[in-house]
C-alpha cells in the first residue's frame, strides 16, 4: 500500500538498519548491506542432557544422573523400578 513507513532490518551480530520512507508508487529497496557489530559476551553457558539409557558398543548404559530416581535408590533399584513402568 502507498503511504509512509519505517523500514527496519535487523540480524544478530549486525547493526540495525532503519529508514523512514514514503511509498508513492511501486518501490524496490534494492540491496541493503548491514554492518557487523562486535558483541563481547561476558558469559556463555552450554547445557546438555544425556539420554537415560544409551547403547554404547556392546553394553547398555543407564545414566543415573538423568533419572528422577537418582536420590534414595542404588543403580539396581533404579533399574528394577524402571522395568516395572
Amino acid at each position: 500500500m502507498f503511504g509512509q513507513y519505517q523500514v527496519r532490518i535487523a540480524h544478530l551480530g549486525y547493526q540495525e538498519y532503519m529508514k523512514d520512507i514514503e511509498v508513492p508508487a511501486l518501490l524496490n529497496l534494492g540491496s541493503v548491506q548491514l554492518a557487523p557489530t562486535e558483541n563481547n559476551l561476558v558469559e556463555v553457558t552450554v547445557r546438555g542432557k544425556r539420554q537415560s539409557i544409551e547403547q554404547r558398543k556392546e553394553a547398555l548404559w543407564f545414566n543415573v544422573a538423568q533419572s528422577p530416581l537418582r536420590t534414595g535408590y542404588d543403580g539396581m533399584a533404579q533399574l528394577q523400578l524402571l522395568n516395572k513402568k
